[in-house]
């Protein structure tokens, strides 16, 4: 299997074994990422993808990741390696399945989800409509309309919510303040933070850390 990365198209391609092997760049830059495997596994050896044959890939980057730890597992000997070599491939061919046949998943749902997975990883961020409109480079009311679409959630909810859920293991397995958990979760009025966190949880901060820790 190979994988063509450029400033235009990113393509992935499946070989049959013993197919001669060709491609080349359609620009200057060129990244070419592949793997070489044998396996009777259905997923692979029954697989309706087309051979030889480059397609669109939905999330290249993702991928490459795949790709990456491929390599990692089977050049190192431990204890899992082919486990996890196969789980590995698995999930790589079930993202090539997804960018071959589900139409509705695009390149930009997965903008969508890195945005997303940005704001849950680290949201004491000073996360705005706008900054987050500009991550996507998209108006922020374009932005409002298809986050909401996508994840049943507007942004600016699942940035709130994000930073409850982290103000909640501050609150139950560190010794900080109040007022230091909701700085350290992206609030600069501490007031602010109560407000809300009551709001979600339907306790006080501080009536919620002693109820968790009793």
């Amino acid at each position: 299997m190979a994988g063509s990365r450029n400033t235009l198209l990113t393509a992935p391609i499946l070989y049959r074994p013993l197919q001669k092997v060709y491609y080349r760049a359609c620009t200057d830059h060129f990244i070419n990422d592949w793997i070489r495997f044998e396996s009777n596994e259905p997923y692979i050896t029954e697989s309706p993808l087309p051979l030889g044959v480059p397609f669109a890939l939905s999330d290249p980057d993702y991928c490459h990741k795949l790709f990456e730890l491929l390599v990692i597992e089977h050049n190192f000997n431990r204890d899992c390696k082919e486990s996890s070599i196969d789980y590995l491939l698995r999930t790589l061919f079930n993202k090539l399945w997804e960018s071959y046949f589900q139409d509705e998943i695009t390149p930009q749902y997965y903008k969508l989800l890195k945005l997303r997975t940005a704001i849950q990883t680290n949201p004491g961020d000073y996360w705005t409509v706008s900054k987050m409109a500009g991550f996507l480079r998209i108006s922020p009311g374009y932005l409002q309309n298809i986050y909401k679409k996508t994840f049943g959630i507007s942004c600016m909810d699942d940035v709130i919510n994000s930073r409850i859920r982290m103000a909640k293991e501050y609150l139950i397995h560190n010794t900080q303040s109040i007022a230091e958990v909701s700085s350290r979760c992206g609030y600069q009025n501490v007031e602010h933070f109560c407000r809300q966190f009551k709001q979600i949880t339907g306790y006080t901060p501080r009536n919620y850390q002693k109820h968790a820790r009793s």
